[in-house]
């Protein structure tokens, strides 16, 4: 399995390259790489700026199809790897939990036969499609659908078919914070309380 990471967005509530920005010293993009290498084959890095990322040493690819979000961004990254799952996530997670990641990657392990176009994580506060798992053959389907104008990944991943891992008792038994880890920094105020919340456990 390889991990896919998208870094492709506009940063438009921020103004500024969120996976640039610094929780406790370090970049959060260098966090999600640190968590991400022992759990993938190949971490492949989905950006439109490779001059600006180049430092981290992923390999990189660009949108084919622009202008269109983390949809554009999952269908670069799946045409770049030759994994039959790749797992998905946004450049803006600083605190990204290797158990989590670990125990749905643990759920695609133990399919059986079974090829869900997704294996998404589910707890109270919804689903996290950009915490996911995406089957190699979905990148045929995003343009057709990028055509038609449904650009809303919470809508598709229902339609392509999914298995969802629900997250809320396994996280209560093995004293996961789900609130910290799928939070993301979309703006300053997101930021600053990233940084309250890096010390915490």
């Amino acid at each position: 399995m390889n991990a896919i990471i998208l870094a492709g967005g506009k940063n438009s509530r921020i103004g500024t390259r969120k996976a640039l920005l610094e929780i406790d010293g370090k970049q959060i993009l260098a966090r999600i790489i640190e968590t991400l290498k022992p759990l993938f084959a190949e971490i492949i890095l989905v950006t439109n700026e490779p001059e600006v990322y180049q430092s981290f040493g992923l390999p990189m690819v660009q949108d084919e199809i622009c202008g269109e979000g983390p949809l554009g961004g999952i269908h670069a990254g799946l045409g770049a790897s030759q994994a039959t799952y790749s797992f998905v996530v946004a450049c803006d997670m600083p605190f990204l939990d290797r158990r989590i990641v670990e125990y749905v990657q643990d759920q695609v392990r133990s399919l059986n036969g079974a090829t869900p176009a997704c294996i998404v994580p589910r707890w109270e506060k919804g689903i996290e499609p950009l915490h996911a798992f995406y089957h190699r053959d979905l990148r045929t389907l995003i343009p057709a659908e990028v055509a038609q104008g449904q650009r809303k990944l919470g809508y598709l991943v229902r339609k392509w078919g999914t298995t969802f891992v629900d997250l809320d008792q396994w996280a209560a038994e093995n004293g996961v914070d789900l609130l910290k880890a799928f939070s993301n920094v979309n703006t300053w105020a997101e930021f600053e309380q990233a940084q309250n919340n890096s010390g915490k456990k």
